[in-house]
C-alpha cells in the first residue's frame, strides 16, 4: 500500500525532516500536505547522506526531533 493511500488518515502529530536535495522532496511535500493531524515539517540544508554523516545536519536533525517529542509525548 502507498503512503498516499493512508496518510490521510494519520492523526498523531508528526515532523518531518528533509532536505530539499535529498530523496524525493516532492514526495515529503505531498506526504505533509495529505496528512490530517498536528504536523510541522522542517526543510535542511545539504543532501540526502548529509543528514547520515555531516554533524551540523544531524545536529539540526537531533534538535528537531527532540523538540517533537517532547512536545508530544
Amino acid at each position: 500500500m502507498p503512503w498516499s493511500a493512508v496518510a490521510d488518515q494519520i492523526t498523531q502529530p508528526v515532523q518531518i525532516v528533509h532536505s530539499h536535495k535529498g530523496a524525493v522532496p516532492d514526495g515529503a511535500e505531498q506526504f505533509y500536505a495529505q496528512l490530517s493531524g498536528p504536523k510541522d515539517i522542517v526543510w535542511t540544508e545539504g543532501e540526502q547522506l548529509d543528514l547520515y554523516d555531516r554533524p551540523a545536519q544531524i545536529d539540526t536533525a537531533v534538535a528537531v526531533a527532540r523538540g517533537h517529542f517532547e512536545r508530544a509525548l
